[in-house]
């Protein structure tokens, strides 16, 4: 007793101003144990500090004392896994070290376990805020990647090579986004390969290299503009010092520079442009009334689009009014748009439907000065009427998926009405099968056993057909109320109902401790009986058969099958269903679970092909995953992903 005060003043002196939690834990052996070899059955809370007790919120009395498995702490679904890591830590002298993400605390945690003097030390780091930090630090990272790879610029990061002098004699590229390559028209493999003076010497510019030399140096960032005449090519390049080296953000302007160009042209090209445009395209004074209302539009400027497309206005219409030469159409509408952008003195888009003949038009207006206006119109006739034939089609779609719907309805009520009607006519049929064998069965010749015998099969496996399809419409109606299930005391009765097929196959089966889950408890127990009765149908003869059931925590992030973001952020119940059975191809996972599929003939192995049908929408009607890792002549594992 002296040994243990001293060795628990010895750990609080050192621990207990400690920020990070620390607890110390002795073996337990069985009173009545045997006197050679100690027996570890259980780890007892002797020392923890006051950091601890801030972490878990207990008092000291709740810990001190207590026994890790006894009293399942730190929590029952830990309790196993705390005990084993111990025993291990104490039995081998080796640390253990481990981090998780605890739900009862809702803390992440960073675990270390030591052997120290005749038991095991554990502290405990909360991260909750690395841990959130880090995952902050990745969508960070994901965001910039995102916004550097779907940027308009190219961007690169180069760093300066040096000589043995320290001077800068070329720079190689560290990293570059995929339009550097676009603008380039060189390959990313091509630009990582080549060093700056080596990708000058190939494009010509003999002054580039100087001027990214002087930005390291000087720590000025410089913009300029270069003309490739080999690929007609303008580039803007922007240089700014990053480390020992520079950031290069360059976009092509070629387009800009032509722009440039036009815009310093004659009258005669910008007229070339106007009228060379593909839309109809005028300017137009605006006529007000007295109380300042615009009525009416003058034609300033027609492009020869505009003519084209109103051929029947005749050689000219400038200087004319919009309402002297629009016939028949009202232009009221129109006008309603023109005063809207006046009023606004904002560009405006609107599209208008004319009658005479049906037509449709899309309407670009800005203001050019307070009275004059500029218009663009395309008609947009064709489009319009696809869209409209579009929206008919897809409005005789979504009624025709509402008529598959009903028409899946009705066929799943059938499947149920009729696997439920005839359930007792094979149950008469196999009464009188019966009846038949024991009154008349002497009688039969040996054509008429075997015929007896067909029939009397056929029936047994019309009645399990039957059964599996009413099991199957029964799990497609859905849920209904959730609630807590014990999958402990849930499976434990599916063993009991297996009981004569565990004995028959010889089966060993384990179970770990299993969680509470959220469901519809006979749907679950359907599951899970399915799952078992597979796992011992698809024993290998000749071998002891063994099952084991499992179950644990993993995030939606490590299941193949969570596609969404929320999906993969929650937590879900693992629990494993592994046999070492026949087992199946890998490449048969996802058609095993298709309705009437089976891998082996009815001769071999009996059943429907409809069990793991149902298992699969059982876990759907529950938002949760099901899969299967075969592994041919040495078994298979089911894994059954819940939402916790």
């Amino acid at each position: 007793m002296e040994d243990i005060k001293a060795d628990i003043h010895f750990i609080g002196e050192i621990f207990e101003h400690q920020p990070e939690a620390a607890v110390w834990l002795k073996p337990v052996s069985p009173a009545d144990g045997f006197s050679g070899e100690r027996q570890i059955v259980d780890f007892q809370f002797h020392y923890c500090n006051s950091a601890l007790l801030n972490l878990t919120g207990k008092a000291r009395d709740q810990i001190i004392g207590r026994c890790v498995l006894e009293d399942k702490l730190p929590d029952p679904e830990s309790s196993q896994t705390v005990f084993e890591q111990c025993l291990r830590v104490y039995e081998t002298g080796q640390p253990e070290d481990y981090s998780y993400f605890s739900y009862d605390l809702g803390k992440c945690l960073t675990i270390s376990r030591v052997k120290v003097r005749d038991g095991v030390l554990t502290t405990a780091r909360n991260r909750t805020e690395e841990y959130r930090t880090e995952m902050e630090r990745d969508e960070q990272t994901k965001f910039l990647t995102s916004v550097v790879e779907n940027s308009p610029y190219g961007i690169c990061l180069y760093e300066s090579v040096r000589d043995a002098g320290k001077q800068i004699i070329d720079f190689k590229l560290r990293l570059c986004n995929r339009k550097s390559s676009e603008i380039t028209a060189l390959t990313l493999d091509q630009l990582y390969s080549m060093t700056v003076q080596e990708l000058m010497a190939m494009r010509g510019h003999s002054g580039y290299f100087e001027i990214c030399k002087k930005v390291v140096e000087t720590g000025e960032a410089h913009y300029m503009e270069f003309y490739s005449a080999a690929r007609d090519q303008w580039l803007g390049f922007s240089f700014v010092k990053f480390e020992d080296g520079y950031l290069l953000n360059y976009i092509d302007i070629t387009e800009t520079k032509r722009y440039e160009r036009a815009a310093n042209q004659n009258a005669n090209e910008l007229n070339a442009i106007f009228n060379g445009s593909l839309s109809a395209v005028y300017s137009a004074r605006l006529l007000r009334n007295k109380e300042g209302k615009i009525y009416d539009l003058i034609f300033l400027r027609v492009n020869e689009s505009f003519y084209k497309m109103f051929s029947n206005l005749g050689e000219t219409i400038v200087g004319k009014s919009l309402m002297s030469i629009a016939g028949n159409d009202d232009q009221s509408v129109f006008m309603q748009f023109v005063q809207e952008v006046v009023d606004n003195d904002q560009p405006a888009v609107h599209t208008l439907r004319f009658h005479n003949p049906e037509r449709w038009y899309e309407f670009s207006m800005v203001m050019l000065d307070k009275e004059t206006i500029s218009v663009t119109l395309n008609e947009i006739t064709v489009q319009k009427m696809a869209a409209i034939e579009i929206e008919r089609i897809r409005q005789q779609l979504e009624k025709s998926v509402a008529e598959l719907k009903r028409s899946n309805a009705n066929l799943e009520d059938f499947v149920y009405a009729a696997s439920h009607d005839l359930k007792e006519p094979i149950r008469k049929i196999q009464f009188y099968t019966g009846q038949l064998e024991i009154d008349y069965g002497s009688f039969f010749d040996e054509k008429g056993l075997r015929m007896f015998n067909r029939l009397k099969t056929g029936a047994e496996r019309m009645k399990l057909l039957v059964d599996d399809l009413l099991e199957y419409s029964l799990a497609n109606q859905g849920i209904g109320k959730f609630e807590e299930i014990s999958l402990q005391d849930t499976i434990g009765k599916v063993l009991e109902d297996l009981e004569l097929s565990i004995r028959e196959k010889n089966a060993a089966i384990t179970m770990n401790a299993l969680p509470l889950v959220k469901g519809n408890e006979r749907q679950i127990q359907q599951l899970f009986q399915n799952l078992i009765d597979n796992a011992l149908k698809y024993h290998r003869p000749g071998t002891d058969h063994q099952i084991s059931i499992s179950a644990g925590t993993v995030l939606g992030a490590q299941i193949p099958a969570c596609s969404s973001e929320d999906e993969r952020l929650k937590p879900y119940h693992l629990i494993e269903i592994e046999d070492n059975g026949i087992g199946f191809e890998q490449k048969d996972a996802d058609r095993i679970f298709h309705v009437f599929t089976r891998l082996h003939g009815k001769e071999e192995y009996q059943g429907s092909g409809v069990g793991l049908s149902i298992v699969r929408k059982v876990v759907e009607n529950h938002h949760g995953f099901a899969e299967a890792i075969g592994r041919p002549g040495e078994g298979a594992t089911f894994r059954i992903f819940l939402p916790v």
